[in-house]
């Protein structure tokens, strides 16, 4: 048996001894660790200067994306994401329409008051004349292997554009968070 089967199986046993609202809230509390851990290398990089923390902080804040949107498809649909992966856009896809679009609301929101954004979107239209799409889609598109790419780009040399996608787990974070308002305090 091949181990990544093995673990796969041993993770659906454990579980199916647990409710989908333990699961959820498992899987929010975990997003929120990983999201911590990304704050905490950006305030390293942002104070330090210290640039080797980008790869680590592209993995964890990537991360937290992807457990996220899984956190939040168990909660809507009551059952675990049947597919295995770490594609962002595809997770997202997997959400009801409504969901989509009220994130996609709130993420477009955290992007247009975002100044560095805007100063960025700027800049690349009128200096390069090269406009810039910090649309969602486009965004989950770019970065849906991140966790992937960053881990292995010591190797495989291929770590791509990571975005905004900050704002993107700030508005599934905050989606969840009306959904499920006393998880606001672990």
């Amino acid at each position: 048996m091949n181990i990544r089967y093995a673990e796969h199986r041993s993770t659906i046993n454990f579980m199916k001894s647990k409710s989908i609202e333990e699961i959820s809230r498992s899987a929010f509390i975990t997003a929120n660790l990983f999201l911590e851990a990304s704050k905490i290398l950006v305030r390293e990089l942002s104070v330090k200067q210290n640039f080797n923390v980008i790869g680590p902080y592209v993995v964890n804040m990537s991360f937290a994306a992807e457990v996220y949107l899984k956190c939040l498809y168990i909660i809507e649909s009551r059952n675990i994401p049947k597919k295995y992966t770490h594609n962002l856009k595809e997770l997202f896809y997997l959400l009801p329409k409504q969901t989509r679009n009220i994130v996609k609301g709130y993420y477009d929101q955290y992007v247009s008051s975002d100044p560095m954004a805007q100063a960025v979107k700027a800049h690349m239209k009128s200096d390069q004349d090269v406009g810039i799409d910090l649309g969602l889609d486009t965004v989950l598109s770019e970065a849906s292997n991140a966790f992937t790419e960053w881990r292995y780009h010591w190797h495989e040399g291929k770590a791509k554009g990571f975005g905004e996608v900050p704002h993107v787990v700030e508005a599934l974070r905050r989606y969840i968070l009306e959904l499920k308002p006393t998880w606001r305090n672990p």
